[in-house]
């Protein structure tokens, strides 16, 4: 550009940088979110991308986008939650065999930082249930942190699970996930979603004994690890030591 000869260019004069106002796009206080189950490879692509944020763990241990395909293809259940385009969060189960039985194994549910309080972790566990109860499964187990109260809560108040298995170092001494720095011990719960009791829990109805019950055989956060080693549970069946009475 420059000068134009016998002519003088205008200056260009900014606006002060404090009158300029950025905006940021917001997400609603109440996302439309549709569950649906995830259908193409760029849907799966979005799961392990999920996966990858929630867990922050390096490649090693995320899952391939092959294997995902192959599951997805062979029957497993992929189900997302999307926000328009955007997956928001996903539950992914495979097929298994509880106790001789036909049943679902539910290996991952995750939900980005920004929908945590949107209930989409009940969300796709109730979808989740609803497609295992049209392939005529009746249980559903899946793994948890115990530590975690939130999913404790989720676990066993609002959806009426059962545990009597703790397992040490299911996943190994430690991941590089951000989430398993503390071990990677686990409960191993059933959710017998054909129940009485689940339908009561998906009421609202009758969850506060049991949760009574099955937190007063967790022993403090800080004394987790070394009493799970001490009482060796996984000699005895995986089962924690005896406990005040709990209800079947």
């Amino acid at each position: 550009m420059g000068h134009a000869r016998g002519r003088v260019t205008p200056k260009l004069r900014l606006a002060p940088l404090r009158s300029i106002r950025v905006y940021w796009p917001e997400m609603p206080a109440t996302p439309q979110i549709t569950i649906r189950d995830l259908r193409t490879i760029e849907d799966l692509a979005q799961a392990i991308a999920v996966e990858k944020e929630v867990w922050g763990a390096d490649d090693l241990d995320l899952t391939p986008l092959t294997l995902a395909i192959a599951t997805r293809e062979s029957g497993s259940l992929w189900i997302g939650a999307f926000d328009g385009p955007r997956l928001a969060g996903y539950a992914f189960a495979i097929h298994a065999i509880e106790n001789g039985k036909a049943s679902l194994h539910s290996h991952m549910l995750a939900v980005r930082e920004p929908y945590r309080e949107s209930d989409l972790g009940t969300r796709l566990k109730l979808a989740q249930r609803e497609r295992a109860l049209a392939l005529r499964i009746r249980e559903i187990t899946w793994t948890f942190d115990p530590l975690h109260s939130k999913n404790a809560h989720l676990n066993f108040a609002k959806l009426g699970v059962i545990s009597e298995k703790y397992k040490v170092d299911f996943y190994g001494a430690t991941t590089t996930s951000t989430l398993h720095q503390n071990s990677t011990d686990r409960l191993w719960v059933k959710w017998p979603i054909a129940s009485r009791r689940v339908e009561e829990r998906l009421r609202g109805k009758g969850n506060r004994n049991e949760v009574i019950d099955a937190l007063s055989i967790l022993h403090p956060p800080t004394s987790w690890k070394s009493k799970c080693r001490t009482h060796n549970w996984q000699k005895t069946g995986d089962r924690p030591p005896a406990g005040p009475s709990r209800r079947p």
